[in-house]
């Protein structure tokens, strides 16, 4: 069985709802790396940095949509190889930039 086989987004609403949950503060917890669904916290960076033009990868996007369609962690490494060659301070303010401008994750 291949991983994405297991998996079953379908039931994460009613895993959420059947969590006992204390009073006061609580802990979100997100899948921000393409492993339940696309379209998440990574794709909207990386097209962020796309029509940005600080990454010039756009025409690797449908090839990356392919690969994620059959096999999720390959697709993640792939969006990954978008970002080669920025160095972490080059990269940073643009992560910066992108969660202070109020994004819905």
């Amino acid at each position: 069985m291949t991983p994405n086989a297991a998996r079953r987004p379908d039931l994460v609403p009613d895993f959420v709802q059947a969590m006992a949950l204390p009073d006061g503060p609580r802990l979100a917890v997100f899948d921000a790396d393409g492993v339940l669904w696309q379209g998440d916290v990574a794709d909207e960076f990386t097209l962020g940095m796309i029509e940005a033009d600080h990454v010039n990868t756009g025409a690797l996007w449908p090839e990356y949509q392919r690969i994620f369609e059959v096999d999720a962690a390959a697709g993640c490494r792939f969006l990954l190889s978008f970002f080669q060659g920025l160095r972490p301070a080059e990269l940073q303010p643009h992560v910066e930039s992108f969660w202070r401008a109020g994004r819905r994750w």
